[in-house]
């Protein structure tokens, strides 16, 4: 009988195959196919002659594939080897499609790492090598070994076989020339061969095969992936040694400008056409390969280590016009700036630096109003830290150190003028971005160009640079200037929603002096509206009401409506200023011209009269017909008047129509507000008056008058246009509970999944605007619970992106307060979606009601089950979070990094999806919250996880915990986020300060040998630079913080950071090296302040013993440096922490004896007790905590003038310092009742820093030095210390410097001018328990970019050999191993007694010369030099002794000779074919041996 076989051939089948088709597979019976498959194998394997009764192979290995498919591979009942050896028989076989189902067989039998072993035991490897390597038309083939490639991955990564790692590299070298359609799928192979088993990758040549497919690779994403996985091997030193890889030459294609990629580009028949064409393309893969570098923490540390950043830079300098210009794209693109047009008119590139400018995304196809709004407005938080930003200033800052700045002015005027124009908009935007992102210790001077000014000013230089650098200049001021005007809607949607805003906080109480500059900001009519705002003297008169009649007559002559039938001719500037009177003064309306002017411009908007709506709505005049028709509609809603209510009424009847004609119609294309003309002319305005309208009772009512609202409600029902939802969300009012909140929860519940998702997103921007304006709180109401609803939502999207809104909400207490009034409501969703779509980020946003008092206790009264027993639901989640939660968490925010920085980024339903035409853009990273950021916003929280128990396992974790697996890295970067989380607050950052968790942070961001632990180092460090006790702290260890939250723009000074600015900084500074001991001289230290760390404890822990005192109060140098349990200092278990009445004891600042203090005289004359006051206060008495401890500032003489350090107590100043009491006054600090300073009691000062001192310590001490103050201050609220003060002036006057005298009166002005300013930050919405004194962005970066950079010998190339071109590791011509190995053998190995011996006449002797001379001449097919005489000696070979290459065990050691050194795709398949003819006679006989000890 026949039967189909898969490629559409029939076979002949004979009774066994019809027995082993039935036993398996007919009609679905689990019958036992052990004695057929036996059979059918056996019969398969047998080498006999040709017999009809056979079965085809093909038609037994697809039953067999089935079987497996139905029942696994274990029900086959033969021993996984043997059945292993028996499919070698199918990958030898003639035809493709037999190997390609041997192939299939083999993947569906690898199910664990038992059968991954099996398969290499059995040699297979080899023939899969085999099956990829040769090319006869085999696509199905070679596509079914690398997907059996993929599974072995998966399978067991660790048993990997080099064999197949050096076939798909050679595959993936040089398949790209020959046109391969599998090279993308090996170079994916080899991306995950290089993170599962990075020896296997770097010993087959991935390195050097990724090194040129990075720079030969077009495609962003699959060069992202490549670049990724070589950064994966810098990360530990195991790896970085194994692979000994630099990736400096990824900027070859920028530093030579004759850069050949392939050694024969741009010969023989290349035109120039062709070079050109191949240079864009190096030049674009070499731009996206530094991007990807630069995007990444590895990639960032290994530029910095090797200099690379440095090269780049200097690339500039040559007048190279391709290079310049494309250098240029690359760092707009790096520091996320949009590039500027080509041109050489600054006038025009100058548009690309404004802050509102239009983008694509805010199309009416694309994201529209929503998208618009999400850029524009700023994010709820002003406190929430933002990853990519810290990454992007960290950028910056290298940049800056590359001395990018003077680079980009030599650019300028060494440049025509097109490139001069793109350098100097570059420039501009650096400058900016350094002096909004970098910390103003860390630039320094750096930011100014004295060499441009020398240039302007010079008289000397070329006229040309002259005017070059004139022209710089001027561009700068405008682009400062576009920045400092901030940002301001573009289309008047967003305006409309932000001036009914401002418009609803004004009904309610008075607003800010911030709110104030932001109304001005929405009420200026932007851009094009300019021509018509700016007769100042006719809106004085308007506003001084002086003759009304004149002012009326004047407006309606100069407008030109009765005078003129056409609108063209109009005079729209004064028109707009008409109607603004008109409003001003609603008692005008009564008068006859003017509402004949009303009515004739009310004709031209009508949709009937197809005048307006016709209008283009890119061209810059419909802008300003849209603007005058909103002040239309004000005017007529002012008063109820007649007239003017038959106006609008015509109107809206005449707009009613064309709404209705959209649902009624056969088709919405063939209405006046079809969707086509909705998105290219201004018919979509004739939504944004509806809205207008909306806002005003008068304009309600002559809307429901219409029954515009429910044309509304018909339309947003019946429509499966989402355009038509879009521009009524996004023009609405919905400020009052009517029709128009109906009609968006109509819309959120509709039918179309792009308008629900818009419509959710439209959320977002009426909170941002909300907030904004202080009136988040009314919204909240009636917003939060729409959001709720929209977590029910079927569609993945929708519920992700009401999650992500809600997250941001709640970053506002007023939405927090909403939702514990709806929390049981609240739990049950968040337990549902963890379950379907939100997964662990369910619990983030579940978290978000603890950080106020009132969800906190919620959560502490609600009792439920746990492994425990009854625990309360706090105590239950904080388990979960020390148990997976904080693994979890790390995976979170790194998933989500990834998502913000790289390619691979998820679409809206959260998922990845193929590849999309939507264009790449970085995304902002808000941090995720965590458990303890949220529970030490309060006391309670704070006592909560003080009690509990597990802060002390998380510092231990924190400072000595050990990196040498993957799982101990993870676990070290959970607590790393636990503690940085735990520091978001003062409170929080003394209990770290005080385990010297915060030390530990800083020692791993500069010298872990784990570069992600660096980068989560950095990222926590950002989080203790949220409060102002944790800026304190960080600053003595040499780390800068930006002092300003996300709604202001500028870094304001204080007066320590003028004083570091101002006075002259250290000129080297000690660098630090990882190591507990360094060689310093004791002549040149002096000693530190003992308040650089804080030890903090509490009433409670006085009781403790001696010992621990005596570690509480020990300095960082007192401390050993052997390995501890941490002390009970900043925890008890047994004796609860409560904040009320609790002291907290920093280190002093005292002068410390040559000799070790006992620990009795430690608390005596080391310790401050700083005593946090009650929480019941008197009302209305504002508290801000101290946790810092002020220590001695060290001044010094400026240009190498060392300050002598005093010896003895009467050479130091012993009170407070003048600085202090004019900070203290301008600043108006309260002191507490309970502070309290201990008289300092020392006698001698130790001259040096011991030899045990830390790095951390020694960074100190340099940090101390370099302060350059002249006098020591110390804060003080003591009476007798007070009333010493005038004696403390007189000794100031006396000792301290001239320079220093003129700069305390410097910073006193500075302060005053401050104090005078009207500017007034926004009120914190932060409720009066909480932990925060000062809140910031949470972005510091060391004062020395050099702390950051890990030894260069980390990536230090070995010195390439001779041939180091070569794919082969061996030399030419070297003598190779002919002595066959039988234990390595494919047939030796298994059954040596099925070796066959060959028939034929050669001598022993004879044999062995031709074995030796071919395995010579395979060996030297793997160099490039001499390849086609090696070729052309084989041939002969074989011409000569066919024979030879009959051996199967010659074959054998073939296969291990290019398993264990490197061969391009071209020798591997000449190898290959050599063999095709072989018989293999020997693998049929071990193969039916192995067949037949199993059935006896």
């Amino acid at each position: 009988m026949e039967a189909p076989r898969r490629m559409g051939r029939t076979v002949k089948i004979n009774a066994t195959s019809d027995v082993l088709v039935s036993s398996t597979c007919a009609n679905g019976a689990q019958t036992d196919a052990t004695p057929s498959i036996r059979d059918a194998f056996l019969q398969m394997c047998c080498k006999d002659s040709f017999n009809l009764g056979k079965p085809h192979v093909g038609s037994v290995l697809n039953v067999v594939s089935k079987h497996i498919e139905k029942r696994g591979c274990d029900s086959i009942g033969l021993d996984s080897l043997d059945f292993f050896i028996c499919l070698r028989i199918a990958l030898i076989n003639d035809s493709k499609a037999v190997r390609a189902a041997g192939l299939r067989v083999i993947r569906l039998c690898l199910k664990n790492e038992e059968y991954a072993k099996k398969l290499v035991e059995a040699d297979l490897h080899f023939f899969i090598a085999k099956c990829l390597d040769v090319l006869v038309d085999n696509l199905a083939e070679r596509a079914q070994a690398l997907r059996l490639c993929r599974r072995l991955l998966l399978v067991d990564p660790s048993l990997f076989p080099i064999a197949l790692g050096r076939s798909v590299v050679a595959l993936a070298f040089d398949g790209t020339k020959e046109k391969d359609r599998l090279v993308r799928a090996s170079l994916a192979i080899l991306a995950e061969l290089c993170i599962v088993n990075p020896s296997v990758f770097v010993a087959c040549g991935g390195v050097r095969c990724f090194s040129s497919a990075v720079l030969d690779c077009s495609s962003p994403r699959m060069q992202e992936a490549m670049v990724a996985s070589l950064l994966y091997l810098f990360d530990t030193a195991q790896r970085r040694e194994l692979s000994k890889l630099n990736l400096r030459f990824l900027i070859a294609p920028y530093s030579d400008f004759h850069y050949k990629h392939h050694a024969d580009s741009g010969e023989g028949n290349n035109t120039s056409a062709d070079t050109s064409d191949d240079r864009e393309l190096r030049l674009l893969c070499a731009k996206q390969a530094l991007l990807t570098v630069l995007r990444s923490w590895n990639g960032v540390l290994h530029v910095m280590s090797c200099k690379i950043l440095e090269d780049l830079v200097r690339v500039l300098l040559p007048c190279h016009l391709e290079t310049r210009k494309s250098m240029l794209e690359f760092f707009y693109t790096l520091l996320r700036l949009p590039l500027p047009e080509w041109t050489d008119e600054f006038s025009v590139a100058l548009l690309a630096t404004d802050p509102s400018r239009v983008r694509d995304a805010w199309k009416l196809q694309e994201g529209y109003v929503a998208a618009e709004g999400k850029c524009l407005l700023p994010h709820i938080s002003k406190f929430r830290p933002n990853l990519v930003l810290n990454h992007t200033a960290l950028l910056v800052y290298c940049l800056v150190e590359a001395r990018l700045v003077q680079t980009l002015v030599e650019v300028i005027v060494t440049s025509d003028t097109f490139i001069s124009v793109r350098a100097t908009i570059l420039l501009g935007e650096l400058l900016h971005l350094g002096s909004t992102l970098l910390p103003p210790s860390c630039h320094g001077t750096k930011m100014c160009l004295p060499q441009l000014v020398d240039c302007i000013t010079s008289l000397k230089s070329d006229p040309v640079k002259r005017h070059r650098a004139a022209q710089a200049a001027a561009a700068l001021s405008k682009i400062h200037q576009f920045k400092k005007k901030g940002i301001v809607p573009y289309s008047l949607a967003l305006k409309q929603i932000v001036e009914l805003e401002r418009r609803a906080s004004n009904n309610g109480k008075s607003y800010s002096g911030k709110n104030k500059k932001i109304e001005e900001n929405a009420t200026t009519v932007i851009r094009d509206d300019q021509e018509f705002q700016s007769n100042g003297e006719v809106e004085s008169e308007m506003r001084s009401s002086r003759d009304p009649d004149g002012i009326l007559s004047a407006l309606s002559r100069d407008s030109g409506v009765l005078a003129q039938k056409d609108p063209l001719i109009w005079n729209w500037s004064v028109l707009s200023n008409l109607l603004l009177w008109s409003k001003m003064n609603s008692c005008a309306l009564e008068d006859s011209i003017l509402r004949s002017i009303i009515r004739r411009v009310m004709q031209f908007y009508k949709p009937s009269s197809n005048q307006f709506c016709q209008c283009e709505f890119s061209n810059t005049r419909t802008r300003l017909y849209s603007s005058v028709g909103c002040h239309l509609m004000d005017s007529l809603t002012v008063v109820e008047e007649f007239e003017c209510d038959k106006i609008l009424s015509e109107f809206l009847d005449d707009v009613s129509s064309a709404i209705r004609d959209i649902s009624l119609a056969s088709s919405a294309h063939d209405c006046l507000l079809s969707p086509g003309r909705l998105a290219t002319t201004a018919c979509q305005d004739y939504f944004l008056f509806i809205g207008r309208l909306s806002s005003t009772t008068n304009g309600i009512n002559a809307l429901e008058k219409a029954g515009i609202f429910q044309d509304l409600l018909e339309l947003v029902a019946s429509t499966n246009h989402d355009c038509y939802l879009k521009v009524i969300v996004s023009t609405l009012d919905f400020h009052t509970d009517g029709y128009a909140r109906a009609i968006l929860k109509k819309i959120l519940l509709g039918p179309v999944d792009s308008g629900r998702i818009y419509a959710t997103n439209h959320v977002r921007v009426l909170l941002r605007a909300a907030d904004e304006y202080g009136t988040a709180s009314i919204l909240a109401k009636w917003t939060v619970p729409l959001l709720l609803g929209q977590l029910h939502d079927k569609s993945r999207a929708v519920v992700i992106t009401a999650a992500d809104i809600l997250d941001e909400a709640t970053d506002d207490p007023a939405c927090i307060e909403v939702l514990i009034l709806l929390q049981t409501q609240f739990v049950e969703l968040i337990q549902e979606q963890e379950k379907q779509h939100l997964d662990s980020r369910a619990r983030l946003l579940l978290i978000k009601t603890l950080s106020i008092p009132a969800g906190f206790k919620h959560w502490l009264e609600t009792v439920t089950d746990s492994e425990n027993g009854k625990v309360s639901l706090v105590q239950k989640e904080l388990d979960q979070w020390i148990r997976n939660l904080n693994i979890r968490y790390v995976q979170l925010v790194e998933s989500d990094l990834a998502d913000g920085l790289t390619q691979h980024q998820r679409a809206e339903d959260g998922r990845y999806g193929r590849l999309s035409n939507v264009r790449h853009a970085i995304r902002d990273l808000p941090m995720p919250p965590h458990l303890f950021s949220q529970l030490n916003q309060h006391r309670e929280g704070l006592d909560f996880l003080r009690t509990s128990g597990q802060l002390s396992k998380l510092f231990t974790v924190a400072t000595n915990a050990s990196i040498e697996t993957d799982e101990e890295i993870l676990e070290l970067k959970a607590a790393v986020w636990a503690c940085a989380h735990l520091g978001t607050s003062e409170p929080g950052v003394a209990l770290l300060e005080s385990a010297q968790v915060v030390e530990a942070l800083v020692r791993v961001a500069s010298f872990s040998s784990v570069l992600t632990l660096r980068g989560t180092a950095f990222f926590a460090l950002n989080l203790i630079a949220m409060t102002s006790a944790g800026v304190d702290i960080l600053a003595q260890f040499g780390w800068a913080s930006i002092k300003r939250h996300h709604g202001e723009l500028w870094h304001v000074l204080d007066d320590s950071e003028w004083n570091s600015l101002y006075l002259q900084h250290v000129s080297n500074p000690l660098t630090l090296k990882d190591n507990a001991h360094l060689g310093v001289g004791r002549d040149r230290l002096r000693t530190v302040s003992q308040s650089s760390c804080h030890s903090v404890t509490f009433a409670a822990d006085e009781r403790e013993d001696t010992r621990a005192a005596s570690i509480l109060t020990s300095t960082p140098r007192q401390r050993s440096s052997s390995v501890e349990q941490p002390n009970g200092c900043w925890e008890t278990d047994s004796q609860p922490y409560s904040l009320e009445g609790s002291s907290i004891n920093f280190d002093s600042d005292s002068d410390h004896s040559s000799d070790v203090p006992t620990p009795e005289d430690a608390i005596r004359s080391c310790r401050r007790a700083y005593t946090l006051p009650l929480s019941v206060q008197t009302p209305g008495q504002e508290y801000v905590p101290h946790f810092r401890s002020f220590s001695d500032s060290h001044y010094t003489m400026a240009d190498g003038v060392s300050c002598a350090v005093p010896t003895s107590p009467t050479a130091r100043p012993k009170r407070e310092s003048r600085i202090w009491s004019k900070l203290r006054t301008s600043l108006r600090l309260r002191r507490s009742k309970r502070f309290s300073l201990p008289v300092r009691s020392s006698s001698k000062q130790s001259s040096f820093i011991p030899p045990e001192t830390e790095p951390i310590q020694l960074l100190r001490s340099e940090l101390t030095e370099g302060a350059m103050c002249s006098t020591d201050e110390t804060f003080s609220s003591s009476a007798a210390e007070e009333a010493s003060s005038e004696e403390d002036d007189r000794e100031e006057r006396d000792t301290a410097p001239l320079h220093f005298e003129y700069q305390l009166n410097r910073i006193g002005s500075i302060l005053s001018r401050l104090r005078s300013l009207s500017y007034k930050r926004r009120p914190r919405l932060l409720s009066s328990l909480s932990n925060r004194s000062g809140c910031y962005i949470g972005l510091c970066l060391p004062i020395q970019l050099s702390y950051l950079h890990p030894p260069a010998d980390w990536f230090e190339q070995p010195v390439p050999s001779m041939l180091a071109t070569s794919f082969s590791n061996m030399t030419l011509n070297e003598e190779p191993h002919f002595v066959h190995q039988w234990q390595d053998c494919i047939v030796c190995s298994k059954d040596p007694s099925a070796v066959v011996q060959l028939d034929t006449k050669q001598t022993e002797e004879e044999k062995w010369l031709v074995r030796k001379e071919l395995l010579r001449l395979v060996t030297n097919m793997g160099s490039s030099v001499g390849l086609n005489a090696n070729e052309q000696g084989l041939l002969r070979l074989k011409q000569r002794f066919p024979w030879a290459f009959h051996d199967v065990c010659l074959f054998s050691d073939v296969c291990h000779v290019m398993a264990s050194h490197g061969y391009r795709l071209r020798a591997r398949r000449f190898l290959h074919e050599l063999f095709m003819d072989s018989p293999f006679d020997e693998l049929y006989a071990v193969a039916v041996s192995r067949l037949k000890v199993d059935v006896e």
